[in-house]
């Protein structure tokens, strides 16, 4: 699979749903591929407000020639630190996601596929009562094109599963 190629099918898939930004840096990161979703619900009563509440999607897309395990534990607490500067928590924020995608260009390694699976982070704010963070990871073999992901990412992996040309 050749980067490149890749990145523009998940942007083509993303562009109507999210704001989708290429080569886009959050702090000291330059990311291939950036979206983000921002949706709020709101119910009424005639002309009163009963409640309000905001969900936020952001997804981090980063390509490594050779990933290794130092470097997905690297980006993961990158993920970590992130939260202070998007997540705003207040009474009408229910939930975050942040969605790592990982692109091996040279195959996964056991260890890092194991991290990968294992992977589990939730935060939340004031108890609860201010919404939480969830963070999605996921991981994508630019040799065999398999996909595998966390538990909270495999709610998501058909939209990082790169499409195979039809056979023929």
């Amino acid at each position: 699979m050749i980067p490149d190629k890749y990145l523009d099918i998940l942007e083509k898939r993303h562009r109507k749903f999210f704001d989708v930004y290429r080569n886009h840096r959050i702090g000291d990161m330059i990311l291939d591929l950036y979206t983000e979703f921002h949706v709020k619900n709101e119910r009424f009563f005639f002309i009163d407000v009963l409640d309000v509440y905001e969900a936020h999607e952001y997804r981090f897309v980063k390509s490594f020639a050779s990933l290794e395990l130092q470097d997905i534990e690297g980006f993961t607490e990158w993920m970590k630190g992130v939260i202070e500067n998007l997540v705003k928590p207040d009474t009408t924020h229910m939930c975050t996601t942040l969605t790592g995608v990982i692109i091996a260009e040279n195959g996964i390694d056991p260890k890092v596929e194991k991290y990968i699976n294992r992977y589990k982070y939730t935060r939340y704010f004031n108890f609860g009562i201010k919404g939480w963070c969830d963070i999605r990871l996921i991981g994508v073999d630019g040799v065999s094109d398999r996909v595998v992901a966390n538990k909270k990412g495999r709610e998501v992996i058909k939209d990082f599963e790169p499409v195979l040309p039809p056979p023929g």
